[in-house]
């Protein structure tokens, strides 16, 4: 059975769902990897024009994942995803995988149901995805072992049957031993910037998030928000600021330049602004929505978004 650490990538991340994130850090940190360039861009943001089909606001928003190309090209590290039909007809596949993997001293990332992990809070409580990483297979015990960064669970027993009804998909890791100091830490400025020194993007992202403040002041969230897809929506905007700052710590720690450690920080206080606007999102949509609780949250909003990209216009100018 692999021995591998869990690893928390980003700190402060209990009550969003980074186990995805948790899970490739350890892994990367295993390989003796770094991981954070996968969150070079997790700066943007999105909303969508109305359609004909009406959307609520939070229905709107598009967000940026983590880069698995990022986490190849600049650390080496690739993660292929495979769904599993949900009749599990490919049970046979997956064991083959899992053998293979295991015969070649590599983990298999594993996205569980987490209404089927004891372990868990969404045990019999929530159908969220929840991932862990697999460590072990005991044949002869028809058992599986398996690794929870998320929650820092070292070792989780389970049967084979109870494991593989619960595997909605599973990652399959490649270390493709690309050197991730052959690339300059400008260059990665650049990258996580965009195209025309990071002009273009930054006035799309902070159009947009000028625009869905503005719609918020106007209408407000649905009542819906208090419940959890759309609490989780929030908390992974906020979060995504979180990444992007352990992403500027990766940067500084590559250049010792202090403007990038001041961009972190910066952004670190940023994100306790927004922890604080979160709070008053939820407790406004509900006691209401009253629009004059609206119009004082927004100003803490516009403030909060000027500051950042007031930020992000100094790192372009680092380039």
């Amino acid at each position: 059975m692999l021995k591998i650490p869990p690893v928390k990538i980003v700190p402060d991340s209990n009550n969003v769902p980074s186990c995805t994130d948790d899970t490739i850090a350890s892994v990367a940190k295993w390989l003796g990897l770094e991981s954070r360039a996968m969150f070079a861009r997790m700066w943007t943001f999105k909303l969508q024009n109305d359609s004909p089909v009406p959307k609520s606001l939070l229905e709107r928003v598009e967000m940026p994942r983590p880069s698995l190309e990022f986490l190849d090209k600049i650390h080496g590290l690739s993660v292929r995803f495979v769904s599993r039909p949900d009749d599990r007809s490919d049970e046979d596949k997956l064991l083959a995988v899992i053998e293979w993997q295991m015969n070649n001293d590599m983990p298999v990332l594993v996205e569980m149901d987490g209404f089927y992990c004891p372990w868990t809070p969404l045990f019999q409580q929530n159908h969220l995805l929840h991932s862990c990483l697999l460590l072990g297979f005991d044949r002869a015990m028809d058992e599986i072992t398996l690794m929870d960064a998320f929650f820092n669970e070292h070792c989780i027993v389970l049967s084979w049957n109870e494991f593989q009804a619960a595997c909605g998909s599973y990652g399959i890791f490649d270390h493709t031993a690309r050197a991730h100091s052959t690339v300059h830490w400008r260059e990665l400025l650049v990258i996580s910037l965009g195209n025309e020194g990071g002009l273009s993007q930054l006035r799309q992202t902070y159009d947009d998030l000028y625009r869905f403040t503005d719609l918020y002041a106007d209408q407000g969230f649905h009542p819906n928000c208090t419940e959890l897809p759309g609490i989780l929506t929030l908390l992974q905007f906020i979060h995504n600021r979180r990444r992007y700052a352990s992403f500027l710590q990766y940067l500084h720690e590559m250049s010792s330049s202090p403007l990038l450690n001041e961009s972190a920080e910066r952004m670190l206080q940023i994100i306790s602004n927004w922890d604080a606007i979160w709070i008053q999102w939820i407790k406004i949509a509900k006691t209401g929505n009253k629009a004059s609780s609206r119009t004082k949250l927004t100003g803490f909003m516009l403030q909060a978004i000027r500051s950042e990209e007031e930020t992000l216009q100094r790192l372009v100018n680092l380039i």
